[in-house]
């Protein structure tokens, strides 16, 4: 409020509280509750994917607005290099992976709460919610990691493949 801006990993946050409560209260059967944590995700991952509707990605949207609390000499330049350096690309794919690795959870989780009992999905489904945020955070940060390397590699002059192979672009006659 000091700064007149809002917290968009806030308003998250609250909404899926919100959510989880009207679900809990308005849902009787124990399946279904086990199953709206997962659909809670999956509008996660819609959102993800319908940012794509807008002119600059949801995860980027929630960049902005963490580093919106921090003072403008530290994140305004870090935001310029961003916009500069072609991240957009980088955060749209990392986005769109996102938003289908988490309607892929949701997919498993319901699958899981409607064939196992209540006290096995109890126990198997944190490990699978934290397995598939670990494997999407590996991802990512490999991802970004590799994209990086290459913009070095390209800006250095050095080669993206070995001299001596074939190019997909040669011809077989040569």
């Amino acid at each position: 409020m000091r700064r007149h801006r809002l917290n968009l990993i806030g308003v998250f946050s609250g909404l899926t509280i919100t959510l989880k409560i009207l679900i809990a209260l308005l849902l009787k059967d124990a399946r279904l509750v086990l199953v709206s944590d997962s659909l809670i995700t999956a509008i996660y991952g819609i959102l993800l994917l319908v940012s794509f509707l807008t002119d600059v990605p949801l995860l980027m949207r929630f960049i902005e607005s963490t580093l919106g609390n921090a003072p403008s000499a530290q994140s305004q330049p870090f935001l310029q290099r961003w916009r500069e350096t072609g991240a957009g690309s980088l955060l749209t794919i990392i986005t769109a992976i996102w938003g289908l690795g988490l309607l892929l959870e949701c997919g498993v989780q319901v699958i899981l709460a409607f064939t196992l009992t209540v006290e096995q999905f109890l126990v198997i489904h944190p490990i699978v919610h934290y397995s598939f945020l670990g494997v999407l955070l590996l991802w990512a940060f490999l991802f970004a990691r590799i994209r990086r390397s290459r913009k070095h590699k390209v800006r250095e002059g050095a080669p993206n493949e070995p001299a001596n192979e074939p190019t997909y672009a040669q011809s077989s006659n040569e």
